[in-house]
């Protein structure tokens, strides 16, 4: 047998012989369950700044992604009255939507829409095929009470869960009824009384398990929710009532 030479014996005796080479296991993909949520007219975003801060401190498996839908910072009134501009943002969020999903055809998708972000929000459902989310939430939403949540409870698995206050009475009451509700009504808003589901047929009749409307309790005083337009968000009253929600873990 001849003999190797020194340097090539050096070689071998430094690193061995390893056989042949091993594929290393792809690193595990981690789909994430996420949160769109559209704030309130003026872009201030307290409503996903509160989730998410509420996220972060329980360590929930859960994504919360700010939706920028406004006229810009402070402009509450255009906010609120340009119908058009709302809706044309509800289609940029379904496509939106629909892009996680595809990306993400495991994930969770819930919405979450504040005040005049209701009428993105639900604007958006309209765009989806149904049962693409799992749950939709809305605060204190701007929009009338006779809206036609009907393709909101389409496009859901689970529920829509609507949070309402008749305390609300100087944003949902005074000024819903001086400026209008964001779908362009002067009514009652649906932050104040709820949605009143049109049924028309059979099939409407069968979305109404989905619609979950949770009215204000002297209770939720004690979670830093007065009952007034910025209740719900409150970190305790998130922690309490909405976030159990996504989770899948409220009674």
């Amino acid at each position: 047998m001849p003999r190797l030479p020194a340097s090539l014996l050096v070689v071998v005796v430094l690193f061995g012989h390893r056989g042949p080479a091993r594929a290393q296991p792809a690193a595990a993909s981690t789909t994430w369950d996420v949160a769109f949520v559209c704030d309130g007219a003026g872009n201030y975003q307290c409503a996903s700044k509160s989730l998410r801060g509420v996220v972060a401190a329980t360590n929930a498996p859960l994504k919360v992604e700010t939706f920028v839908w406004s006229h810009g910072y402070k402009k509450i009134l255009p906010d609120q009255l340009d119908l058009e501009h709302a809706r044309q943002q509800g289609k940029l969020l379904a496509d939106l939507v629909l892009g996680y999903r595809r990306e993400n055809p495991h994930a969770k998708i819930h919405l979450v829409g504040h005040s005049a972000g209701s009428m993105v929000v639900l604007t958006a459902t309209e765009f989806l095929p149904p049962a693409t989310l799992d749950r939709l939430v809305l605060l204190s939403p701007s929009v009338s009470t006779e809206y036609d949540i009907r393709p909101a409870l389409r496009s859901v698995k689970d529920s829509v869960e609507v949070h309402y206050s008749e305390h609300d009475w100087l944003y949902l009451g005074l000024c819903t009824h001086v400026v209008g509700c964001a779908d362009h009504r002067h009514g009652e808003a649906s932050g104040r009384v709820g949605f009143q589901l049109l049924v028309e047929s059979p099939q409407d009749a069968a979305l109404l398990p989905r619609l979950a409307q949770h009215p204000w309790q002297p209770s939720y005083r004690l979670l830093g929710n007065e009952g007034g337009h910025y209740g719900a968000y409150q970190p305790e009253n998130l922690k309490a009532h909405v976030l159990p929600v996504f989770l899948g873990t409220s009674n």
